[in-house]
Parts: structure tokens; sequence; C-alpha cells
């Protein structure tokens, strides 16, 4: 078995099981712009950047680009201006894209949106590329891990930088989909298994281990935290309150994330 065969059958052990996916007032993967907002803008109190951040820094010029894949609400592009002066978020989600061009605004940040599926938009050629592409959050959400990344490097000057949870990001409700249906979910893939698609894909890519949770994100409120797992765990509105309370009985883990990166002009 090829480690993209092992990454796309443990993928699809996530699946909703038919019963109750038929039972889900709303779309379960619909995800909230609030929940992804940036931590606010301003020198009090600013985020302690995360290796990702760190990493990406690294290979960013003064008046550098930047270019989001998944961009959501733009926390990760647009910690990184200054030093770059052009973020560039791709997503497929129109709300999240007006979540990026609203923080983007508020920064004083120069922003491109683009809606549409990675890679798709990439190989049609719309985007330019930039000096760092960044991609947090998105690597689970793929099963084609190796057309994705590539495409990643074809719009990267110097260097791809994926942050992503060591393990599945839906890992972290696997106690309330026990408790609410009763039902067992998976436990992979991992970040490992990432980094072994990318290496057979001839990505000459590193895995780090962060050492703080990121903070890059605004907090949210309980409720609306657990408004999104509810909907992620096919529950509706009227089962938030249970939610809620569940989460605040058993908090989930969290954990710091990890990091993929690769340099696509390596330094001298």
């Amino acid at each position: 078995m090829t480690a993209l065969d092992h990454w796309q059958r443990r993928l699809a052990e996530w699946a909703i099981p038919a019963d109750i996916l038929a039972q889900a007032p709303t779309a379960p993967h619909r995800l909230d712009p609030a929940v992804f907002r940036p931590a606010p803008a301003g020198p009090t109190d600013p985020p302690v950047p995360g290796l990702a951040t760190t990493l990406a820094r690294e290979r960013l010029p003064e008046h550098g680009t930047v270019l989001d894949v998944g961009c959501g609400g733009g926390a990760a592009g647009l910690a990184l201006a200054p030093p770059a002066v052009r973020v560039t978020g791709v997503d497929e989600s129109p709300d999240m894209l007006s979540a990026f061009a609203a923080a983007a605004a508020e920064r004083h940040v120069d922003a491109v949106t683009v809606e549409g599926r990675w890679p798709d938009v990439g190989e049609r050629n719309v985007i330019p590329t930039a000096d760092v592409v960044v991609c947090h959050h998105v690597a689970y959400n793929v099963a084609d891990l190796d057309r994705f990344a590539l495409a990643l490097s074809r719009h990267a000057r110097r260097r791809v930088v994926l942050e992503l949870t060591p393990t599945h990001p839906q890992t972290r409700s696997s106690a309330v989909w026990l408790e609410f249906w009763g039902v067992v979910r998976p436990d992979g893939p991992t970040s490992a298994d990432a980094l072994a698609v990318l290496i057979e894909a001839g990505i000459d890519a590193r895995l780090e281990h962060d050492t703080t949770v990121n903070r890059l994100r605004a907090e949210t409120s309980p409720i609306a935290q657990a408004t999104q797992v509810a909907r992620n765990c096919c529950l509706g509105p009227d089962r938030v309150d249970e939610v809620a309370a569940f989460l605040a009985a058993h908090p989930p883990e969290r954990r710091p994330p990890d990091v993929i990166w690769w340099d696509v002009d390596p330094l001298p």
C-alpha cells in the first residue's frame, strides 16, 4: 500500500454514517467564519507567533507576498503582514473570504480574494506565485494530498508552510460522537501520514512539532464553539446547550500543532 493509499483509506473512515447524516439539520461540514477570526489587530498583547509563522517569516523578504490557501478568516496569512505587503486568500467559502477581506482592511493590508477549490483554481493559472505559501488546517480535508501539495509548490518562490493538528482534527469531537450517538470515530490519519504522502510525491518536506498552542485565531465563546461542534456532529441548534455542558465537563485536549514545510528555492 502506498502512502497515498493509506492516507485516503484513513480519511474515508471519517464518512458519517448514512442514517445519522440523514438526520443532520444543517450541513455538518459548514464552518462558521466567527470561529476562524484572526486574533485582534493592534500593538497591545499581540499573538505570540507559533512555529508555522516563524518558519514562514524566515523566507519572507521586505515587501514580500503571501498566498494563503484555505485562508478562512485570514489568521495564517495576515500574521505575516508585515513584512508581507500583499496577501492572497483562497477559499471555497464566500463567507470566509468576506471575513478575510474585512480583517485585512482592519489591518491596512493589501488583500486579494480568490473563491474556489484548491488546486483547481491554481491549475487554471488564476493565481500568481508568491514568496511564501501557507496552508493552515486544510490537509485533512484533502484526499489527493500529493496533487494538492505539488500545486502549492508551483505557486511558491521560496517556501511552503503547512500547519496541521497531530491527528485528524475531528478526533477532538470523538467523545461527543460517543456520548450523543454511541458511535466510535477513527483516530487517524496523522501528520506523519501526511508527511509520508509528500515525500512519496518527491517533495523534500520536513515535519516539526510546535511547543505552544497556536494563538493566531481570536478566542471564541463556549456557545460558539459548541454550536460548531454540534453542527459537525449532526446535532441541531436545540442540542447546543447540551453539547456546551458536555464540553465544559469534558474539555477536549488542546495540543500544539505540527508543521510540515519545504523550501522551493533553498537557501545557498
